[in-house]
């Protein structure tokens, strides 16, 4: 008994039952169904591949409901295309053409007048064309039983080649090939459904506020300085270029959240941090744009959301050095000892400085390290501005030599001038130990 190849054109999104119940049809009748489960032809590259599949069908099946579908340059949608070039391949058709389409919902509707005089000349130029049958259905089930009937009867109407069963080594090649190619559809299937939602997120984070403002108060988690509270405002854009970079490598969200109380509030005691709940939604406000991707509690921007931190990005400086000074008035009403934090700066430059592999936080630590030297008023004022000079050069040298490769984030720092900064502050160390021992006497 022969074989014979369908294949099965319709818009996409629209007509997914309709498309199983045809495919089912296919199937009952043991002959092979080709196209809609294994690709949709939505490009020019894409449609090239379906002309060679049409090359080798015997029989074309095209399901038309109220959509008329994607367009391509010269505004003919890829499912006429694919029609036309049946006819013009003499291959026998069979239309399954929706007896009352105003009936669909608006999900599976061309609302525009364009699209819609489209579809409805497209639909006219099927419905009479001389090669092609057709009948009408309203529902899947309907469609399912016609087009076994109008299967058969094309069948015997009008013989096509087919596929036979041979034993012998060429046939074993030739079901090699099949198989290769349903494996090749499949492989393009998952790429295009990754693009699709790629152009998805793609088309969110475009719509995203990024120029929106977005306020809320940190506060401290010690007892005794509740009430003390420091106000934060700052874009979306603005709060993505600080939480960006970190995402590029998949981190839990506890520490997604430190870097962002570091970054705000660098850890000065006693320890302002940015509320759960603005944390929340904050993470909420990227997952809803497709810009983030959490799994197992596990955040990491999506490929758009790495595409979108090097288009879209706010300067933030300005702004966290006004929260830092803040957070430096605020301490100057609380016993501070310098050694102590000078010691904390030096620790976290030399755990990075013994292993450059380590760049989580060694931005941040600059940063607050910058702001920490300029509240020194009782420090050499020259020596101050080298070290923070210094600091300068590090962070414009690391932005400078990022890149982004296979999704990952490698900034580069300068060793020798963190050297020099660990140099600067163990000798500041030691002047305030000097300074103390002598008050001790």
């Amino acid at each position: 008994m022969k074989r014979y190849q369908v294949f099965i054109s319709s818009t996409y999104t629209d007509l997914q039952l309709e498309r199983q119940a045809v495919l089912e049809s296919v199937l009952k009748l043991r002959h092979i169904p080709v196209g809609m489960e294994h690709f949709v032809s939505t490009n020019e590259e894409q449609f090239n591949y379906i002309k060679r599949l049409l090359d080798e069908t015997d029989y074309y099946i095209i399901i038309i409901g109220n959509r008329y579908g994607s367009q391509a340059d010269d505004g003919i949608s890829y499912t006429e295309k694919e029609f036309d070039y049946a006819v013009h391949l003499g291959i026998p058709v069979i239309a399954c053409i929706h007896s009352n389409p105003d009936s669909l919902p608006v999900n599976k509707s061309d609302i525009e007048p364009d699209a819609k005089q489209k579809l409805n000349d497209f639909r006219n130029k099927v419905m009479h064309h001389r090669m092609v049958s057709y009948f009408s259905w309203d529902n899947p089930s309907d469609l399912s039983a016609e087009v076994v009937v109008a299967l058969v009867n094309t069948i015997n109407d009008y013989p096509r080649p087919g596929w036979e069963r041979v034993v012998s080594y060429e046939n074993s090649d030739l079901l090699n090939q099949i198989n290769d190619l349903r494996i090749e559809n499949d492989r393009m299937k998952v790429l295009l459904d990754s693009e699709r939602q790629s152009e998805k997120h793609e088309q969110l984070i475009m719509q995203f506020p990024w120029s929106e403002t977005h306020a809320f108060m940190g506060y401290s988690k010690w007892d005794d300085y509740k009430n003390i509270s420091i106000p934060v405002s700052l874009t979306w854009s603005q709060i993505f270029s600080i939480l960006g970079p970190i995402l590029l490598v998949e981190n839990s969200t506890s520490l997604v959240h430190y870097a962002l109380n570091h970054a705000l509030f660098l850890d000065h005691e006693p320890y302002f941090c940015v509320p759960d709940v603005e944390f929340q939604l904050i993470i909420a406000e990227f997952l809803k744009y497709g810009i983030i991707d959490i799994a197992q509690d596990k955040v990491t921007l999506t490929k758009a959301g790495k595409q979108g931190l090097h288009t879209i990005r706010g300067s933030v400086d300005k702004e966290l050095d006004t929260i830092h000074t803040q957070v430096m008035e605020v301490l100057g009403n609380i016993p501070q000892k310098s050694n102590k934090e000078i010691s904390e700066y030096i620790r976290r430059l030399s755990n990075f400085n013994s292993n450059p592999e380590a760049t989580d936080y060694i931005g941040e630590t600059l940063l607050g390290l910058r702001v920490f030297l300029g509240n020194q008023t009782e420090w050499d004022k020259e020596q101050v501005e080298i070290a923070q000079k210094e600091i300068e050069d590090i962070l414009n040298e690391a932005f400078e030599s990022e890149r982004v490769e296979m999704s990952t984030f490698d900034p580069i720092f300068n060793l020798s001038k963190i050297m020099k900064l660990i140099d600067f502050l163990n000798t500041k160390l030691q002047e305030i130990k000097t300074i103390n021992n002598q008050n001790t006497l």
